[in-house]
């Protein structure tokens, strides 16, 4: 029994210490694999959180600014019609930044002034906040973190996309209370952000800026974690430690790394959050005493059968908690997915309906036995399935179903693409693929991605759908904004370019420009006000636009003056719409029970005269309508070879005589006046005179016409009479 009790006793305490490590070697792997799951979580929900705070930026830009001198509560108000507090709790205020001067602007860096609350300071050279809407304090509006929001207003100017500000906190708040801000630019009446830096620097009207609180906008993002799990949150860019979160057991220091932590990062907008997770639980170990008192114990069959229904129980205890924390994750996983707006579907390798939310089961009309059928059967009762259907089908390597998704139609449901029934596609990593699909006049946006693997390739495919109806809307009507006249509906200039472009690249028998200027327009405008002119303005440019034939495009360039571009137009047929649009434009305007005859002044240029290019050719067009202004207006004229030279000489001669008014080259001469009776010198004419070193003796009857154009003959009349009056004063 002795050497028996020598062999079991070291034998038992390497029993229990190998069980000790297994158990502890089991716990750890599953707190690994626990604190992977809740960052995996928290790595999604975190870009979610933020597209709210962009959702919001988004809906303030349609806001706009108010007017000047409007209340600014009356601007608060409109904010608060977008129920941002119920969006997000963390919101703090909802800005309206208008830029400094234009020459301000080329400059890589926006400093900012936040001004009063509600209205900018009108002071400096730098962005202002002209407009505020506060939701608890902000301390930006007390003037902390000017050039971390400054920085990210010149980054969203320039790259014309939503940007994240670095984080900025008080002193006296700490960097408990950090905040940062989401900035959207603004370009234009509402325009799309233009394609160069210098453009969107020139187009940017303002910005709106939403600022948060990152403890609280972390918090939204962190209810879903579980008890022993901590989580810390750190910017990169700064590698400042912005929170940490934890639902039990002791936290470490932010920025303090633990040995075992795992960490992911998570891309918000241009700025990375790494989330650093780790468990909070106690490591298990093995008791000295227990270890030596195991080599004491001569009882080893009895100690033996203790430990091991200790161990039993402490096993199926585990076991039963595990179960019930399995149970509580499905159930809040459920709710989420049942209270979520979006559409969810989970789809099988092999093309079998797994799991429908409410949201999809709101708008498809599924049948009672759909679980478990193939998506591609139940697609034919609506398109949305259908482009599930076909999107799952793309990222588990298979081939969708053409007969489901051509067949999938309900009353009017369309589906964007060349052919009925075919989804657009946008180019998407491979681990992903995305979709749009027209559902009656609804839109949706769908995402599919790839869930977990088998045998090396995808288990399941879950595919999100997001109605997008009102974006998509408020799209269309932004890019008509940035296309057409917002007074006259008309071609702008941006417009009428690309379709000139377009016709003078085509064969043909040439393109046909007539550039029109209404002949009296400042005189009803001065006359009647501006508000009864941009009524005329509106009726010139319908009857523009009746007159223009198929296929060609009428404009407006700016304030009176219209464009016509015609394709395949033969001069003869040019000079007929020439001579009809006169004729039209001759017939009195009648508004308000009163008829208004302006007239117009019509220049015409045909492409097919000369090799032109668009600027040349509307050039030459203006300097034909000047052509028939000078001719008394009401008509129309061609250009003709020479007059743009004429144009030019008398532009040279304007400038030739500024810059003599200021030197020697002009004089006067005195011509006297003689009383024919009596032979005597009554009076003195004085006569201007110009000598150039390069021209010589410039004649009056061409310089003095060109100083009354240009407006020099005001200067030019003051002169001559100082040394008139100083010549008889002599």
């Amino acid at each position: 029994m002795h050497w028996a009790a020598a062999i079991a006793v070291p034998v038992g305490v390497a029993l229990s210490v190998a069980s000790a490590a297994l158990d502890e070697h089991r716990l750890r792997d599953h707190e690994r694999v626990e604190v992977a799951s809740e960052l995996a979580i928290a790595s999604s929900a975190l870009p979610t959180r933020l597209d709210v705070q962009r959702g919001v930026a988004l809906a303030a830009t349609l806001v706009g600014p108010a007017d000047p001198g409007t209340d600014p509560d009356a601007w608060a108000g409109r904010i608060d019609a977008l129920d941002v507090q119920d969006r997000s709790a963390a919101t703090r205020a909802v800005l309206w930044v208008a830029p400094g001067p234009a020459e301000d602007r080329a400059t890589g860096a926006v400093p900012l002034d936040v001004g009063v609350q509600g209205g900018g300071s009108g002071a400096g050279a730098g962005a202002e906040v002209r407009q505020a809407a506060s939701y608890g304090s902000s301390v930006l509006l007390d003037g902390v973190g000017l050039d971390e929001v400054g920085r990210a207003l010149a980054a969203a100017r320039d790259s014309g996309e939503a940007r994240l500000s670095a984080p900025f906190w008080s002193e006296a708040t700490g960097r408990g209370a950090a905040e940062a801000a989401i900035v959207v630019p603004v370009y234009g009446a509402g325009a799309d952000a233009p394609g160069t830096v210098d453009a969107r620097r020139s187009a940017l009207t303002g910005w709106t800026v939403v600022t948060f609180r990152i403890d609280s906008f972390l918090g939204e993002g962190m209810r879903h974690l579980h008890p022993g799990v901590a989580v810390g949150v750190v910017d990169d860019e700064l590698d400042v430690a912005l929170a940490a979160f934890s639902t039990s057991g002791p936290v470490a220091e932010p920025g303090v790394r633990p040995a075992d932590a795992t960490s992911v990062d998570v891309d918000l907008l241009d700025r990375t959050w790494t989330l650093t997770g780790s468990s909070t639980r106690a490591a298990p170990w093995v008791s000295l005493p227990v270890l030596l008192a195991g080599l004491v114990i001569t009882a080893l069959a009895a100690l033996v059968l203790v430990v091991q229904a200790d161990s039993e129980r402490r096993a199926v205890a585990t076991a039963e908690a595990r179960t019930q924390d399995l149970r509580r994750r499905t159930r809040e996983l459920e709710t989420i997915t049942s209270s979520t707006p979006d559409a969810l579907a989970r789809v099988s390798s092999d093309g079998r309906l797994l799991f429908a939310n409410q949201a999809l089961l709101d708008v498809v009309p599924l049948p009672a036995d759909w679980a478990g059928r193939p998506v591609a059967e139940l697609a034919t009762h609506h398109t949305l399935l259908a482009a599930v259907a076909d999107l799952a089908a793309q990222v588990t390597g298979g081939e969708p179903d053409g007969q489901a998704v051509a067949g999938a139609q309900e009353g009017p449901a369309t589906r964007k693409g060349d052919g009925a029934g075919d989804v657009s596609r946008v180019a998407a990593p491979a681990v992903t693929r995305t979709a749009s699909v027209d559902v009656g006049p609804l839109f949706y946006e769908l995402r599919a991605v790839p869930e977990g693997t088998l045998d090396d390739g995808v288990e399941s495919v879950l595919v999100a759908a997001r109605e997008m109806t009102r974006r998509r809307d408020a799209e269309r009507r932004l890019g008509h904004a940035a296309m057409h006249d917002p007074l006259t509906g008309l071609a702008n200039r941006v417009l009428v370019r690309e379709r000139a472009e377009w016709m003078l690249g085509t064969r043909g028998r040439g393109v046909a420009v007539l550039l029109l200027d209404l002949d009296r327009f400042k005189l009803v405008n001065d006359s009647y006000g501006h508000g009864l002119g941009d009524e005329l303005l509106v009726l010139a440019a319908q009857r523009a636009e009746s007159l223009t034939p198929r296929g060609g495009t009428a404009g407006r360039l700016g304030g009176d003056e219209f464009v016509i571009v015609v394709p395949d137009l033969s001069r003869a047929r040019a000079e007929a719409l020439a001579r009809a649009v006169v004729e039209a434009f001759d017939e009195p305007f009648v508004l308000h029970e009163e008829e208004f005859t302006v007239g117009c002044s019509l220049g015409v240029v045909h492409s097919g005269d000369r090799a032109q290019n668009w600027d040349e050719l509307l050039r030459l067009a203006d300097v034909a309508m000047y052509r028939a202004k000078a001719a008394g207006g009401a008509c129309f004229r061609w250009f003709e070879e020479g007059l743009g030279d004429t144009a030019r000489q008398r532009l040279q001669l304007a400038a030739d005589l500024r810059r003599a008014a200021g030197s020697e080259e002009l004089g006067v001469a005195y011509q006297p006046e003689v009383d024919l009776r009596t032979g005597q010198t009554i009076a003195v004419e004085a006569l201007m005179r110009w000598s150039t070193p390069t021209r010589g003796d410039v004649p009056p009857c061409e310089f003095i016409p060109v100083a009354e154009e240009t407006g020099l003959i005001v200067g030019l009349g003051r002169w001559i009479m100082r040394d008139a009056v100083g010549a008889v004063a002599e």
